[in-house]
Formats: C-alpha cells, sequence, structure tokens
C-alpha cells in the first residue's frame, strides 16, 4: 500500500469518528520524512482535491526557515481549503510514563530523576524567537511542571499578538496561536497565570489519564498527583487559558467522543490507592464540546473557517443519533455514534443515510477552487505521527 493509500484510508477512518479537520504534528525526530509527507502526499492529494478531511500539516521547529520560504511563496494554505501549513513543533521534555517528562522536583519513585530537557534552553528559545518573528506557529510538547513553566517563560517572552481569553471571541479575524502540547503537570496557579498571559492554546488529551491514573500517584506522589496540578483541562479553562483537546494519535485512539466522554467524568476514574481522581478535574459536557471544536480550530490557527456552525464559516460537521451534550455524563456506551460527516458542506461518510441534494452529494473528485462563501464549521480532533507524541 503507497503513502497516499495510507492516508486516505486513515482520514476516511476519522471521518467515521465525525473529525472533520486533522492536525498532523509530523515526524518531528526525522524534517525528511515530515517535509515528505507534506510535499509527496499531502500536497498531491490537495492539488488532486481528494483530500476528505481538512488538514494542518506541521514540521520540525529547527526547519522554520524552509518553512519561511514555504509560507513566502505558496501563503500557509492550498487554494482548495483543505490542506494548510505553517507550524512548527518540538520537544521540551519527554513523558511521565518513562520519567522523562521534565519536572522541579525529583520522582516519588526515582529521587535521582527530575526528567530530561530534550531540546537544550537556549537552543530552543533561539529557534521559538526566530520563528515567532517570521509569522509562524509554534506548537511545543511540553508535560512536566518544569517543561510546562519553560515554556511559558519562551512564549511569555515574545511580542504578544493576542490576549484576554480566546475561546470566548466572536471575530472571525485569525492570529496565530502558539501552542503547549499537553500541558499535563503544571506547578501551582502562578503556572495558570502565565500560560493565560502568553495567549497559548494548551492542547491537553484527556485520554491520557485512563493510562497515567495507575502510576501518578507513583511516579509524582499525592501533592503533585492531583487535579489542577496534574491533567488540569478544567483548571486551565478556569483560568482563562484557551483549551483545545487532541486524541495524540496513534499513541491513544482517535476517538473523540471517548475523549470529551473521558474529560466530563474524569473525577469519577479511580486511583490505585482506591481514592477517586475529583472533585475539581472533570468539565461540562458544553466546555468539552467547546474544547474539540472551538478550541481545536483556534489551536490550527483555522478559527475564522472551522469550529462554529454559523454564517460566513465553512459547512463541516457532524451528525449523531442523540444529543450528543445530554449523554456525556453517562455511561460511554451511551454515548451516540456518529451519523453522518459533511465537510464543506458535502456528505463525506454516512451519505446513504440522508436524501441528499445534488450539491451536498458526495464528490468523486471535489472542486480545488476555493468556496467564495464559506460556511459553517466544527473542527473536531487531531491527529499526530507516532514520534510526535502530542
Amino acid at each position: 500500500m503507497t503513502s497516499t493509500m495510507h492516508c486516505r484510508l486513515l482520514q476516511r477512518h476519522l471521518l467515521s469518528k465525525g473529525v472533520t479537520t486533522v492536525c498532523d504534528m509530523g515526524a518531528v525526530q526525522d524534517s525528511a520524512d515530515a517535509w515528505d509527507t507534506l510535499e509527496k502526499v499531502y500536497m498531491p492529494a490537495a492539488d488532486e482535491g481528494t483530500l476528505p478531511v481538512r488538514l494542518m500539516a506541521m514540521v520540525p521547529l529547527p526547519t522554520w526557515r524552509k518553512l519561511h520560504d514555504w509560507v513566502l511563496s505558496r501563503g500557509k494554505s492550498h487554494p482548495g481549503g483543505r490542506l494548510h501549513w505553517g507550524g512548527l513543533k518540538d520537544f521540551a521534555d519527554g513523558s511521565l510514563g518513562s520519567r522523562t517528562a521534565l519536572m522541579h522536583q525529583p520522582y516519588t519513585d526515582d529521587s535521582s530523576s527530575r526528567g530530561v530537557r530534550l531540546t537544550p534552553k537556549g537552543n530552543l528559545q533561539e529557534m521559538v524567537t526566530a520563528a515567532d518573528k517570521t509569522g509562524l506557529q509554534i506548537a511545543l510538547h511540553a508535560i512536566g511542571d518544569r517543561a510546562n513553566d519553560e515554556v511559558a517563560a519562551l512564549y511569555r517572552a515574545l511580542p504578544p499578538v493576542t490576549r484576554g481569553n480566546i475561546m470566548n471571541s466572536t471575530s472571525n479575524a485569525a492570529v496565530r496561536h502558539h501552542r503547549v502540547e499537553h500541558a499535563q503537570h503544571l506547578s501551582g496557579p502562578q503556572a495558570l497565570e502565565a500560560l493565560r498571559e502568553a495567549g497559548v492554546v494548551a492542547v491537553t488529551n484527556p485520554l491520557h489519564l485512563l493510562t497515567d491514573i495507575d502510576i501518578i500517584e507513583a511516579r509524582l506522589g499525592k501533592g503533585r498527583a492531583k487535579p489542577g496540578l496534574a491533567f488540569p483541562s478544567k483548571a486551565l479553562l478556569q483560568a482563562g487559558v484557551a483549551v483545545a483537546f487532541g486524541s495524540d494519535w496513534p499513541v491513544m485512539p482517535a476517538e473523540p467522543l471517548a475523549t470529551m466522554h473521558t474529560a466530563v467524568n474524569s473525577d469519577n476514574l479511580t486511583l490505585p490507592s482506591g481514592a477517586l481522581w475529583g472533585p475539581g478535574a472533570s468539565v461540562s459536557p458544553e466546555e468539552a464540546l467547546r474544547a474539540h471544536t472551538v478550541g481545536g480550530a483556534i489551536a490550527c490557527n483555522l478559527e475564522s473557517e472551522v469550529g462554529v456552525l454559523r454564517p460566513g464559516m465553512r459547512a463541516d460537521f457532524s451528525i449523531f443519533q442523540h444529543n450528543l451534550l445530554e449523554t456525556l455524563t453517562g455511561d460511554l456506551s451511551a454515548v451516540p455514534e456518529v451519523t453522518a460527516t459533511f465537510v464543506d458542506g458535502q456528505c463525506s461518510f454516512g451519505c446513504s443515510t440522508f436524501p441528499l441534494a445534488p450539491s451536498h452529494a458526495p464528490s468523486a473528485t471535489p472542486s480545488v477552487e476555493p468556496s467564495p462563501t464559506p460556511s459553517m464549521a466544527p473542527s473536531t480532533a487531531h491527529r499526530t505521527a507516532p514520534s510526535a507524541q502530542s
């Protein structure tokens, strides 16, 4: 199977999950592979009009000069409106499971380790500062509390491009929003304030709590393994930080409904000690849906095109069997399945369910011309490459 065929199969799978927009973080540890995917897989598909979902393709931060030249010659999106670029990814640290997440204090179950800084601090600062000056978006992986503090400080030192709670903006004007991938462990209230002041988007991954719940107290102790400091989606929202939910696929399943369900019900998850993870961790169904639609659009710098259903936006949306907001607080089995998914107003999944006007029927070769009057759209999930971990 060719890379192009594999790509299309994966995207068709995502459509069945209600996903209309994907953020591919690229093979961060292999710059050539990331660029090959953009140039030899995504671009030809966009030229042919065969991308089934909207796609934001990122490349490694060390290649920021190449991306800057690419943007100067091509802009930040393909004329067809399905393929976008302009984002750069890098790592500040590792993961909790491997004890490589960079922490201020030693790990409880390994006093010799405080984690690993994967990119030298000076190098990261130099690249971030230079890339920001060119108008490119930056996404930095940060899991440990020290890594998140250092990344927030890097972003706060940059000239501001936006301030305030961008999740509640009614403007259609997109600005670039730098990202913190995971923001999984924070040092305290000052970290929340630093992220808010930096104007970043925290891309959190609620499904990771399902696997880390078994090790988090052993790794960090009860003082650090608690809501507000660990898996802090609710605390971030309360502090006015823009939050987007991501799947971290294929590290975790590409299941936006399960992601939202976990975020809504995380208070009730059980630690190995038998204690509940909550209270103070669960978000509301409305907050979860907003993080996977409006938040996802903002994280991709596409909030002027997708993320909400209103005139002037692209018609990307999913249809469910029942009211999603009324079922997220119950058992996961009660969450409705996706009935149909539309991209650019055209049915892309579940099309046999509805009698469709010709203009909304699936097209074998969708037009690559930009829509003169784009309509409405939620962007629902992120895909990441195995090496991206974000």
